[in-house]
């Protein structure tokens, strides 16, 4: 489900978002939708890291 969210940015900001939006012919709502999937993708693959590095820790430690 699609939601509305308000946000707060520096018209600097605002203005690219205009010119990137025309240039690439996306909504700032995908443009946004699709940064923030990327970064969840992201965090989600560096958890699953960090977690793999402390089981392989775990490993070594016992067979020391």
């Amino acid at each position: 489900m699609k939601k509305k969210l308000t946000l707060s940015i520096n018209d600097d900001l605002i203005n690219f978002a205009h010119d990137f939006s025309k240039e690439t012919n996306q909504s700032i709502s995908h443009i946004v939708e699709e940064y923030l999937a990327e970064l969840k993708n992201q965090q989600e693959k560096g958890t699953k890291q960090r977690k793999l590095n402390k089981d392989i820790y775990r490993l070594q430690v016992l067979h020391l």
